[in-house]
Order: structure tokens, then C-alpha cells, then sequence
């Protein structure tokens, strides 16, 4: 045994452990397996609890998202299982952050640390995932995805993805600690849950159920419980849910959610069912609303009402919304894919357009209007100008020159925004600095010249990820469109459909 790895008496390490792996699709056998040592930033875990997800079915089933060793995980001797916990054994070398018997829990994922999406944060994302599996010092691993899970005794854990356990919670609650992170993860992305916020939870499936817990003890109320089965909404009761809908016992959902929080609807909705019909569902309700609140509508009552008077049904106005939603997902599955998109090309122009916008100015101007007429020599009158502001000051000038109702006050203006001149004028005067004086400017029949007297720099925040992909999504959405009207005309040709 290399002597950098610390291990201890009181916990003996075997050479070898029982484990499950993959056989053919389906099929799991136990085998003997040896026991791997930590290596630098790794400890061996000896597993105490182990929890089967239904994503580890599906591993079982169909393997893991990830080639394991370049290929087909199954008869690979892979492991599956990613929720478990245990006991640490033995520490790699320089690991210092944790201690031999310390209970962990383990949050499967540790990225390469090296791509862009692990510099941002988002490790679980890492370009890296499942590429570099010869290599798991290099890469990105997920226990029970691309490198081995826990279902067997012992387990090769990075120490980015432990997290210590206290004594006072169990095995069994240890393992779902960080699938409960799940949920919290949602509510923060959703903004930060404050308390006495309402929050529903579609779906009482263990993610459902813990997000109930979670909200609850975050502060939520009232926190709502949706789904389809009355035993799991008891257990939701239980976890701390103040009141539970079953969607096959309510007429209108959206409503008996409404009468429970309000008109204005829940504060935060967290879907953990995780069907599409759920999606549809949650995503027809935003599209309502954005519709009833774009024509000046702040309820869905008051829309209803005005539909009913003008012999209008609100179910079918429903309805064609469902099937241009349902006809617009049609299209993203079958033409997503043929999308181009030339995002070096929208970046760089949007590069050039946040360069104009990072500041913007206000300006104290002054002004002399100079009333045009046949003979008038524009390059006489303004030399004679220039002299004269030399010589007396621009306010007095403006009170010899200008026809402006401005002239009685030397000229001044005051204090404006200059993006909302036209752009005429901000043309002329974007160059122009403190105390400088433009060319004449043709306004209408007759020429303007200014004077920046003073200049106050506001400098502007831009999102430029957001602006990039808002942008992006609108050059994908007008290709879709294109794709989605050829895809219409040629089935309406195809069918010999005259009009709809």
C-alpha cells in the first residue's frame, strides 16, 4: 500500500467487495470486485446506505447517458446506484479535508474544473461529461453515470462531491439530503424563496414530497400540494403541505389554486412530476396570461367576461391556444435540429452595439437659431458668430443672434438626455465635448448651432448573456417559423385542403 494513503485499524479494508453490475439490459449480477485505492483528492467510502432512483431503472435498462470505456456499459462490469452514503476508510494523498470515520453523503457529480461551464458554476453541466472516462483524473465523473455508483461496498469518491453528515441524522436520511438539494437548488434559481410566500408543488413523487419539506421549512405559506394519488398527498400532509388538490377530484385546478392563494395565483410554481402533459398544462396557463395582460386585462375573470360579450367562448379560445402550442412543439422536435445559427456573427455585432451603449450622456446645451433666408451666407454668419462668442460670451451672442424664445435667457436649454434628440442632432454633436461648439445644423427651414456647457457621464449596466440569448432564441424562433410554414404548405398541399 502507497504510505501517502492514511488509513486505519479500526476500519479494516478488505482486497476485495461484493458488487452489482450490469449484465444485459435488465439484468443485474453479483460479483466480487477489488477494491480500488484513493488516489490524490480521493477517499474510499464504505457505503452504509444506498437508495434506488427510478433513473437508476432506467441505467439498468438502458445504461448510463455516457459510453463507459468507449462503448456499451452493459457486460463492462459497471456499476450503477448515485445516491448513497458511508463512511470514510482511507484518504488519498494531501487530502486533509476530511478524517477517517467521518459520515458523508455524496453528491455524485465533480466536473473537470477546467471547461467553461465548471468556470461558471455549473459543474453538473461539464462539457467534459462522460468524454474523458479513460482519464477520471482529467475529467468530469458521476458516480453511477460514467464512472462506478454505489451499489457494491466500497466506493472511490472525489472530495468535491462529499458532504459531512451529523451524527443525529440517519443512514436512510443521509442519502436523500442531497436529492432534497434538488428542489433547493429549483427555488433558488426561481429568484430566493422569502417567507409567507405561496408555493405549489406538482407532483408528489419523492423530488415532489421533498420539495414540499423544503418549502416548509424555508418559510412558504401556504405551501400546495398537486397530484393524482391520494396516498402520496397524505404523506405530502405530513411533510408539512397546508393543503393538497387531486387533480382527477377538481374541475378547474388553476382555480381551486386561486381560491386558495388569490386571483393573482401562486407566488412560485416547482413542477416535479415531470410528465409532459404537466409541462403543457403549466406552460398554456403563461400563455394565457401573457395573453389577457398583453390586451390590458389584469384577470382572467375580467378576460373571460369580455369574451362572453362579444359572443366569444373562453374554452375555445383555449383550445386553439393548446394546438398552436402543441403544433409550435411539433415543430421545435422536427426542425430544432436544421436550426443554424451563426452565434460568432451576433455576438460580435452585439459587441460593437454594447461599445456604443456602455455609457450614455446628459448635457446642459445652449442653442442660436439663425432664421434662413436667399442671402443668407451660412459661412459668414457663422465666423461672425464664433467672433462674437469669443468676444462677449455665448449668452450674450444668443441674445443678438437667435430667434429662439431661448435668446432671452443667453440660449440655455438646460439639462437633456442625449439619446432622446433626434438623431439629426446627435449626429452633430456625439464628438462634441465640454465647452465646444457645433457646425450649423439644417432644422426645418432654418440652422442651429449648439454648446455643450456642461456633460454628465451615466454609465449603464448591460446583461450582454441575457441580450446574447434573447437574441439568439429570436433568429432560431424566425428560422422555426419559416420551417413551420413550409412544413404547413406542404401538408395542406399534400392533403388537398382548400381552406381550414
Amino acid at each position: 500500500m502507497d504510505n501517502s494513503i492514511k488509513t486505519s485499524n479500526k476500519f479494516p479494508i478488505p482486497k476485495s467487495m461484493k458488487a452489482w453490475v450490469l449484465g444485459n439490459p435488465n439484468e443485474l449480477k453479483l460479483i466480487e470486485k477489488d477494491i480500488i485505492l484513493p488516489k490524490k483528492s480521493e477517499v474510499l467510502v464504505k457505503i452504509d446506505a444506498v437508495a434506488i432512483c427510478a433513473t437508476d431503472l432506467d441505467v439498468i435498462s438502458k445504461g448510463p447517458p455516457a459510453m463507459i470505456e468507449g462503448g456499451d456499459p452493459f457486460n463492462k462490469n459497471f456499476t450503477p446506484g448515485h445516491e448513497y452514503m458511508g463512511t470514510i476508510v482511507a484518504l488519498g494523498p494531501s487530502v486533509d479535508e476530511f478524517e477517517i470515520g467521518n459520515r458523508v453523503t455524496v453528491e455524485i457529480h465533480a466536473g473537470c474544473g477546467q471547461c467553461k461551464r465548471c468556470r461558471m458554476g455549473m459543474y453538473t453541466s461539464c462539457h467534459n461529461y462522460g468524454l474523458n472516462y479513460g482519464n477520471k483524473d482529467k475529467g468530469h465523473r458521476a458516480n453511477g453515470f460514467t464512472t462506478d455508483g454505489g451499489f457494491k461496498q466500497f466506493a472511490i469518491n472525489h472530495i468535491n462531491t462529499l458532504i459531512k453528515v451529523p451524527d443525529d441524522m440517519t443512514d436512510e436520511e443521509a442519502t436523500l439530503v442531497v436529492t432534497a438539494g434538488t428542489t433547493m437548488y429549483g427555488l433558488t434559481e426561481l429568484g430566493g424563496l422569502v417567507a409567507g410566500e405561496s408555493l405549489v408543488v406538482i407532483g408528489p413523487g419523492p423530488i415532489g414530497l421533498l420539495g414540499v419539506a423544503v418549502a416548509k421549512a424555508l418559510g412558504a405559506d401556504p405551501v400546495i400540494l398537486i397530484g393524482t394519488r391520494n396516498d402520496r398527498l397524505e404523506i405530502g400532509k405530513k411533510l408539512g403541505a397546508d393543503f393538497v388538490l387531486n387533480v382527477k377530484e377538481e374541475n378547474d385546478i388553476v382555480n381551486s389554486v386561486k381560491s386558495l392563494v388569490g386571483d393573482l395565483g401562486a407566488d412560485y410554481v416547482v413542477e416535479c412530476a415531470g410528465t409532459e402533459k404537466a409541462l403543457d398544462d403549466a406552460n398554456l396557463e403563461k400563455i394565457i396570461k401573457n395573453l389577457y395582460q398583453t390586451v390590458g386585462f389584469k384577470k382572467q375573470e375580467e378576460f373571460k367576461s369580455y369574451l362572453n360579450s362579444q359572443n366569444l367562448k373562453f374554452s375555445l379560445v383555449k383550445r386553439k391556444l393548446a394546438i398552436e402550442m402543441l403544433w409550435n412543439n411539433l415543430i421545435f422536435e422536427k426542425f430544432n435540429n436544421r436550426v443554424v445559427i451563426d452565434e460568432s456573427e451576433i455576438r460580435s455585432n452585439l459587441d460593437k452595439e454594447i461599445k456604443n451603449l456602455k455609457f450614455s450622456r446628459n448635457i446642459f446645451l445652449s442653442e442660436i437659431l439663425i432664421r434662413n433666408s436667399k442671402d443668407l451666407k451660412l459661412d459668414i454668419v457663422y465666423s461672425e458668430i464664433l467672433k462674437s462668442i469669443k468676444d462677449v460670451g455665448f449668452a450674450a451672442t444668443a441674445n443678438i443672434f437667435s430667434i429662439s424664445n431661448t435668446s432671452k435667457v443667453g440660449g440655455k436649454v438646460g439639462w437633456i438626455k442625449e439619446t432622446s434628440l433626434s438623431k439629426q442632432i446627435q449626429e452633430n454633436i456625439i464628438n462634441l465635448k465640454k465647452g465646444q461648439i457645433s457646425k450649423p445644423i439644417k432644422i426645418n427651414e432654418n440652422f442651429l448651432i449648439l454648446a455643450i456647457d456642461d456633460v454628465k457621464i451615466n454609465k449603464k449596466t448591460i446583461d450582454k448573456n441575457r441580450i446574447l440569448s434573447s437574441r439568439i432564441s429570436y433568429y432560431k424562433n424566425q428560422q422555426l417559423e419559416r420551417f413551420s410554414l413550409a412544413y404547413f404548405g406542404k401538408i395542406k398541399q399534400s392533403i388537398q385542403i382548400n381552406e381550414l
